[in-house]
C-alpha cells in the first residue's frame, strides 16, 4: 500500500524516503497547505494536521512532527519549547538557541499521525540527549546540529548532524524508531484484512454465492502452487470439520 508522506520540508521528505524503505513502507511525498494548530499538546497538533491532510488529498497518509524538551532545574522535563518547539526554533535560530540552553539535558520526540481513511492513530519515540554549547556537524537539518543524544561513547558524543556523517544518525534517531511502530503496525492491519477477506471468501463459498474452481484447466506440468493446503484450509473455516484430506493436489 502506497502512503503519502505530508511536508514542505524537501530535507524531511528525503530523510523519509530512506526510513521507510528500511522499515518496509511504500511512500510518496507531497506537500499539502495546512494551518498547523497552535497548541502545546503535541497529540493534538498531530491528530489535528492528519485530518486536515486527509479531507484535502483524501489518501492513506501519514505526518511527522518532532519537538524538544529541556530539563528544569529541579530535574524534571519541562514542556518547553514542546509542541511549539519550531516557532521558537525559527525566531531563535541555533546559535542563540545553543548560547541560550547549551549543556542542558533534553529530550527529543517525534510523533506520527497515520490515517488509513478510516481512522488516525498515532505513534511516538522519543530519545534522551543535551544540547551542544555550540552547533556542530555539516549533515542533518532542522536541530540536529545542536542535539547530542545519549548513548553515545564516552569523548565520542556527537550530534544529530555529526552522526549523519557517518552514516549513524538512524541508529540513535526518534524518527527512525517511530517509523519502525508504523511499519509495524501497516503489516499487523495487512494480516488482519487478508485473513478478513479470506473468512469473506469462505462465507461466500458456504453460502453458494461463490464457486471455486481450483486447477480446472491447467496444466500440473506448470509445477505452481499446491492448492490442496488452501482447500483444507478453507474446508475447515466453511464446514468446521476436522482437517479435510485433498485426494490429490490441486493446481491453478
Amino acid at each position: 500500500m502506497m502512503l503519502y508522506f505530508i511536508s514542505g520540508s524537501k530535507s524531511k521528505q528525503k530523510e523519509m524516503e530512506r526510513l521507510c524503505v528500511s522499515h518496509g513502507i511504500q511512500m510518496a511525498s507531497t506537500k499539502v497547505e495546512i494551518n498547523e494548530l497552535q497548541t502545546k499538546n503535541l497529540e493534538e497538533l498531530v491528530r489535528d494536521k492528519v485530518k486536515k491532510a486527509f479531507d484535502t488529498l483524501k489518501r492513506p497518509l501519514f505526518v511527522e512532527h518532532t519537538m524538544l524538551q529541556l530539563e528544569l532545574e529541579t530535574g524534571d522535563m519541562s514542556h518547553f519549547p514542546g509542541a511549539l518547539t519550531s516557532i521558537i526554533w525559527e525566531e531563535l535560530g541555533e546559535v542563540h538557541f545553543s548560547e541560550l540552553f547549551g549543556g542542558k539535558k533534553a529530550k527529543a520526540t517525534a510523533m506520527i499521525g497515520y490515517c488509513d481513511g478510516k481512522k488516525i492513530y498515532t505513534f511516538q519515540e522519543s530519545v534522551c540527549g543535551s544540547i551542544s554549547p555550540v552547533p556542530r556537524g555539516e549533515g542533518g537539518f532542522g536541530w540536529d546540529r545542536i542535539f547530542v543524544p545519549n548513548g553515545q561513547a564516552r569523548r565520542q558524543e556527537r550530534t544529530f548532524a555529526e552522526l549523519e556523517l557517518v552514516g549513524k544518525k538512524d541508529e540513535y534517531s526518534m524518527r527512525s524508531a517511530v517509523l519502525k511502530k508504523l511499519g509495524e503496525h501497516i503489516k499487523k492491519e495487512q494480516v488482519r484484512e487478508q485473513k478478513q477477506d479470506f473468512r469473506e471468501l469462505c462465507k461466500a463459498i458456504k453460502d453458494r454465492r461463490v464457486i471455486l474452481f481450483a486447477g480446472a484447466g491447467v496444466s500440473m506440468n506448470l509445477k505452481l502452487p499446491s492448492w490442496g493446503k488452501l482447500i483444507s484450509t478453507m474446508a475447515q473455516v466453511c464446514f468446521a470439520t476436522e482437517k479435510c484430506r485433498v485426494s490429490r493436489p490441486f493446481c491453478a
